[in-house]
């Protein structure tokens, strides 16, 4: 397990269910099994009446740039978030039930956004690719990027704050997508696909 999944249930969870924006129970990390390089699950949540969440985790360092950053190409040439999502989401297959994308300048937590993963996924996933076709992607998600360590992402505009981010002409709260956060998230505009 390392140092940034350890923050994420000693840190992110607790505060993330304080502010009721996460199911409480218990929490379990599952990085690195089956469930996670088949379906992306990073924890499960087990609440004490049986019911069972699994979490979709990402970590950010400062500062909180409003995205959800969703890796399309690994140095490790593993599955990606972006392939093992759209596959599981449009297929019908499994993936977690929710998503995380927790900012901090650790081990001091900034922010976290929570959001249904089908609701994000069936959101910008206009077009899934097909047939060597790239895939088309909603007015949220910004250009691609190349993080630190070589991985690709593309960034996925949640309120205004990110809106000129990278190309992006809307966002998730503003296109109607249910997105909790620890921290009032201002989204008025980007009304247009």
């Amino acid at each position: 397990m390392s140092r940034l999944e350890e923050l994420f249930g000693e840190l992110v969870y607790p505060a993330c269910v304080r502010a009721g924006i996460l199911p409480a129970g218990r929490f379990v990390i599952s990085a690195d099994s089956i469930a996670d390089r088949a379906a992306g699950v990073d924890g499960w949540v087990v609440e004490p009446s049986g019911a069972t969440h699994g979490i979709a985790i990402r970590m950010s360092g400062a500062p909180d740039r409003q995205t959800f950053t969703i890796r399309d190409e690994l140095t490790s040439g593993r599955l990606t978030e972006m392939a093992k999502r759209t596959a599981s989401v449009v297929a019908g297959g499994s993936y977690p039930s929710l998503t995380a994308q927790a900012y901090g300048d650790w081990p001091h937590l900034l922010n976290c956004y929570v959001v249904r993963t089908d609701d994000l996924y069936r959101h910008i996933v206009l077009e899934p690719g097909r047939n060597g076709t790239p895939p088309r992607y909603c007015s949220c998600v910004g250009d691609r990027m190349l993080a630190m360590g070589g991985n690709w992402f593309y960034p996925v505009a949640i309120g205004e704050k990110a809106m000129t981010y990278r190309s992006t002409h809307g966002t998730l709260i503003g296109h109607g997508v249910a997105v909790r956060s620890l921290h009032p998230v201002e989204a008025t505009a980007g009304l247009v696909l």
